[in-house]
C-alpha cells in the first residue's frame, strides 16, 4: 500500500471487544489512523467514517458510543461493522436511519 502524506482516522470495533473479547464492548467504537492510501479506499467503499482530525474523530466515537437513549457505562453505537479491519479490528459502519 501507498504511504500518504496526510493522515486521517476512522472509526473501528472497540479494542475491548476485538481484543480482549469483553461482552460489554461488543457495539462500542474507538478511533484509529489510516495512513495508508489502500486502507482509505477500502474504509470508504464499505461505508466506513473518515476524518482529517484526531479531535473530530475523538468527538465522533464518543458520540456515536454513546447516542440520546443510551444510559449506563457501557457504550452502544447504533451501527454495525464491516468485514475489512484496520489493526485487526473491524471497520465501524453508522446506522443511516438513527
Amino acid at each position: 500500500m501507498t504511504k500518504i502524506s496526510e493522515t486521517l482516522y476512522t472509526l473501528v470495533q472497540h479494542s475491548g471487544f476485538g481484543y480482549a473479547g469483553k461482552p460489554g464492548f461488543k457495539q462500542a467504537v474507538e478511533m484509529r489512523m489510516l495512513t495508508r492510501k489502500g486502507q482509505i479506499e477500502k474504509v470508504r467503499k464499505a461505508g466506513g467514517m473518515l476524518f482529517d482530525s484526531y479531535a473530530a474523530a475523538s468527538d465522533a466515537a464518543d458520540t456515536e458510543n454513546y447516542p440520546e437513549e443510551v444510559q449506563g457505562l457501557y457504550p452502544r453505537a447504533r451501527g454495525t461493522f464491516a468485514r475489512f479491519v484496520v489493526d485487526g479490528l473491524h471497520v465501524y459502519i453508522p446506522s443511516r436511519g438513527a
